[in-house]
């Protein structure tokens, strides 16, 4: 029963997500609809594709967390780019209704996190970003993080 409940409060977490994230348009947003493209799904710290829709089975012992590397997703978090404004954030509102509906069986929690290793883009000048791994300042990424009490 409770890997069912985790496994439907990631769902609900993955379509608040889809519908509240920013998608920009061009000509000032280059890569309109990336950042929603972008959710990662982590289990026990692994990735999972949320993006073919494929059905991820979880155990009750799985740590579930959701998250969003652009490098952008921090400032949308905090405070939204130029016109994009995106009030109590993305992943912090996430969590909220998240608590309020399963506090009782879940442990949820906003924070932000640094996952090495899990870069993605390019850099402005075109080379492949860095990590924390490669001696470069570690950046963090908005996480909503879910568990069975």
């Amino acid at each position: 029963v409770g890997a069912e409940l985790l496994t439907k409060a990631v769902d609900e977490a993955i379509n608040e997500f889809l519908r509240r994230a920013p998608v920009g348009s061009p000509p000032k947003d280059r890569h309109p609809g990336l950042f929603r493209k972008s959710l990662v799904l982590l289990v026990n710290g692994e990735r999972r594709d949320v993006a073919r829709g494929g059905v991820v089975e979880f155990k009750d012992s799985d740590v579930v967390s959701l998250t969003n590397l652009q490098p952008y997703s921090r400032k949308i978090e905090i405070r939204g780019i130029g016109r994009v404004s995106v009030p109590n954030g993305v992943f912090q509102t996430i969590a909220q209704t998240l608590r309020r509906k399963y506090g009782g069986v879940l442990n949820v929690a906003f924070t932000f996190e640094h996952y090495p290793g899990f870069a993605v883009g390019k850099t402005r000048t075109g080379g492949a970003l860095k990590t924390a791994a490669d001696g470069h300042r570690a950046t963090r990424y908005p996480t909503v993080i879910m568990s069975l009490k």
